[in-house]
């Protein structure tokens, strides 16, 4: 364990001792698990999934989540418990759930048709398809939803618990994947009976995405090019004891972090707390004694957890693809999406020096946000000597420590939202809409109190602390401080940063903003 991770654990073993231990019992976290799970199923995707079951039991619902990787791989030992629970030694995965999910697809990019991969001969899929589809970029399948399902039938001698992801459909341009409308919808393990059938529908909801990862970094998939493809659909018919296990944990509230980001995820760290991080679902580490039997290895990085036997009892791996079909996918029509990538009032220019009426449609303020609780409500108390202590924390995953570069003794510019209206030029005052933009309407001088140019975020301990002590303070005129109705004033220090991670990676960002 490196310097950095024997801190950590050490910090995270002091704070676990300042709380009492209360924790639901096994039956109540299950219960809050499937309704989270439910709630989060819900969330918008670009295919989505509907299950229906004739003989076939065990319902499941859905949820956002992993699909299997393409190919199988071996699966962790298993020690079976009493009763109804069995026991994983599971590697903590190397990607997020949905960079695993997303990563699946995209291993089909660039490669031909995959093949139909069906060892065994207890499933047998039928394809429901059109003989082609028309695909909106804008508005999904112009000929209405549900347009093409996969159904699944088993005829094993004896119930089967498996997975199964899908459909999801591949677009094809002269025998080479191009695109994809991935399935979001987490595969939850249903139980099949001999002779029962499922049939799973795929629905194309928001168009095509392309392989091409250049146009929206971080993401994976681009917007395909309008044009004529082929279409196929690709559904899976997988178990293994680690989705097995992976399954029984996310019932029970829980999840695994990344093996890179363990550090951060322990006993009393920030983010173990975090709902909305985690959307009720709790990282392991951060309650390894909530469920019997966990067992954690950091050199080997690998935990022993328990889970319900009954949702494996054989490997399963097939894949099942589809005839292909004809496809036309056209481009959005209808304008919005022009009107969100052209804003009316320009966004803020990295070294412009604010003025009083200023207005900014956008800020680019990348991964760093940074409230000011102090600062919510009327600004008409603030003065000389008031702290405003704006806390820096970075958004998203893939780092342990974060250093972002400040000026000393900074001014605060005072931003008050404005609703501006957007005629789009055909005369209607109907078609008029109302875009947000910020406007100047004061600022802070503030003392920083060192010279100090650089703030650590440490991921475990949360936001860092920036103190700012206000040595002046000026209103554009027409501004008045003390109306109460408009108190979601933001906060502006118009120099440009540079966020570095503790792996080397930059980010510049043109300005860091406080909210309320």
């Amino acid at each position: 364990m490196d310097e950095f991770s024997e801190r950590v654990r050490a910090a995270a073993d002091a704070r676990s001792r300042q709380w009492p231990d209360a924790r639901a019992g096994r039956e109540r976290r299950r219960s809050i698990g499937r309704a989270r799970a439910l709630r989060v199923g819900g969330s918008a995707a670009i295919a989505a999934v509907v299950i229906t079951g004739i003989g076939a039991a065990g319902v499941g619902f859905t949820g956002v989540g992993s699909a299997p990787e393409p190919s199988p791989s071996a699966s962790p030992d298993l020690t079976l418990g009493q009763g109804d629970t069995a026991y994983a030694t599971l590697p903590f995965p190397d990607e997020h759930e949905m960079d695993s999910h997303m990563r699946q697809l995209a291993a089909y990019c660039g490669g031909p048709v995959p093949e139909t991969r069906a060892e065994s001969e207890d499933f047998s899929v039928a394809y429901d398809i059109p003989e082609r589809l028309d695909i909106d970029q804008q508005t999904g399948v112009s000929a209405g939803p549900a347009q093409s399902s996969a159904q699944l039938t088993f005829s094993g001698s004896s119930p089967l618990p498996a997975f199964v992801s899908g459909p999801s459909a591949l677009f094809v341009e002269d025998g080479t994947v191009v695109g994809a409308a991935p399935d979001y919808q987490e595969p939850i393990v249903r139980t099949f009976q001999p002779g029962g059938t499922a049939t799973y529908r795929w629905e194309s909801i928001g168009g095509a995405a392309s392989c091409d990862t250049e146009s929206e970094p971080g993401f994976g998939f681009g917007t395909l090019e309008p044009g004529d493809y082929e279409m196929v659909l690709v559904t899976q018919v997988y178990n293994d004891e680690a989705a097995a296990a992976t399954q029984s944990l996310r019932m029970d509230g829980y999840t695994l972090p990344v093996m890179s980001e363990l550090p951060a995820f322990r006993e009393g760290a920030y983010e173990c707390d975090s709902e909305d991080r985690w959307g009720g679902i709790t990282p392991l580490t951060c309650d390894p004694h909530a469920l019997p039997g966990v067992e954690i290895d950091d050199e080997a990085g690998t935990v022993t957890v328990p889970y319900e036997a009954s949702f494996y009892t054989e490997d399963v791996s097939l894949l099942y693809v589809s005839p292909p079909i004809a496809v036309t996918v056209t481009p959005n029509e209808n304008g919005a999406e022009d009107f969100l990538l052209s804003p009316p009032v320009p966004g803020f220019e990295r070294g412009t020096v604010p003025a009083c009426g200023d207005q900014f449609g956008s800020i680019g303020t990348g991964s760093i946000q940074g409230p000011w609780d102090s600062m919510a409500g009327s600004l008409a108390g603030t003065e000389v000597g008031d702290a405003l202590d704006p806390e820096l924390w970075r958004r998203g995953s893939g780092w342990l420590e974060a250093e972002v570069t400040v000026p000393v003794d900074p001014r605060v510019w005072v931003l008050a939202q404005r609703d501006i209206a957007f005629d789009d030029g055909d005369g209607d005052a109907s078609t008029e809409s109302l875009y947000s933009a910020q406007e100047v309407v004061g600022w802070f001088d503030t003392d920083s109190g060192s010279d100090a140019t650089t703030l650590k975020i440490v991921r475990y301990d949360g936001p860092e602390t920036w103190p700012l002590s206000v040595t002046d303070v000026q209103w554009c005129e027409g501004f008045d401080s003390a109306d109460t109705t408009d108190d979601n004033h933001l906060g502006m220090v118009a120099s440009p940063s540079t966020v570095t991670l503790d792996d080397g990676t930059r980010e510049e960002l043109d300005a860091l903003v406080f909210s309320p």
